[in-house]
C-alpha cells in the first residue's frame, strides 16, 4: 500500500510542475470578458450562416428568424421597408422568389466589429438562382452592409440590412464614373 501512495504522491508533485510551468508561461489565466467579444462574432457568424442556409434550401421562415422585430430592409432595385412592413414584404418576396427558383447564395464576409450590443458586418454575396421549369441561370453579385442587435435573451438578430449589386472589376487605371454627378452636361438655360 506504501508503494501504491509513494507513487500517486510522485504523480501529483509531476503535474503540480507542470501547472507551475504553465502558470510561468501565462500567469494570469484569461477574463471571460477577453471572449466576449469573440463569442459575439462567433453568434453574429452563426446568424450568417442561417441566413445563407435559409436561401439555400429555400425556406422563409428560416430567414425571417435571422431578423429583428421592426427591422429595416434596404435592398437594391426596391423601395427600403421599416417596421413592422419589413417582414410582410420580405416574406412575400422571398416566397415569390423560392417559388420560382432554386437559390444558392455563397458569402464571404469581410469582417464583423461589435460595440456593445451592436454590431455591423459586411462582405460580399453571389446569389445564383435556377428557374424551377427551365431556362437560364441567373447570377448577381452583392456587397452588403448589416446592422446586427442583441436582443434581451442575448440573440444576435438582423436590424438593418442594405446591398447593391457588386459592379465589374475595374482596373486602376480605367475612368470610373463618379456617382455623385450626372453624366450629360447640364444646361444653365442660356
Amino acid at each position: 500500500m506504501a508503494g501504491v501512495e509513494k507513487k500517486a504522491r510522485k504523480r501529483r508533485r509531476k503535474l503540480d510542475k507542470t501547472t507551475r510551468r504553465k502558470l510561468r508561461a501565462n500567469p494570469r489565466p484569461p477574463e471571460r470578458e477577453v471572449f466576449k467579444a469573440e463569442d459575439d462574432v462567433y453568434a453574429i457568424n452563426i446568424g450568417q450562416s442561417e441566413y445563407r442556409e435559409a436561401f439555400n434550401t429555400g425556406d422563409v421562415e428560416r430567414l425571417l428568424r435571422v431578423f429583428a422585430p421592426g427591422f429595416v430592409d434596404m435592398s437594391e432595385r426596391v423601395p427600403s421597408f421599416y417596421d413592422e412592413d419589413a417582414p410582410v414584404v420580405l416574406r412575400r418576396r422571398m416566397t415569390r422568389l423560392f417559388e420560382k427558383f432554386r437559390a444558392q447564395l455563397g458569402q464571404a464576409v469581410m469582417t464583423v466589429q461589435v460595440f456593445g450590443e451592436t454590431a455591423y458586418s459586411f462582405g460580399l454575396r453571389q446569389l445564383t438562382l435556377e428557374p424551377k421549369d427551365g431556362g437560364p441561370v441567373r447570377k448577381a453579385n452583392f456587397r452588403f452592409f448589416e446592422l446586427w442587435s442583441k436582443n434581451e435573451p442575448g440573440e444576435w438578430r438582423l436590424q438593418m440590412v442594405m446591398d447593391n449589386v457588386e459592379p465589374p472589376l475595374a482596373l486602376p487605371e480605367i475612368e470610373l464614373a463618379m456617382p455623385w454627378f450626372r453624366t450629360e452636361e447640364v444646361s444653365d438655360g442660356g
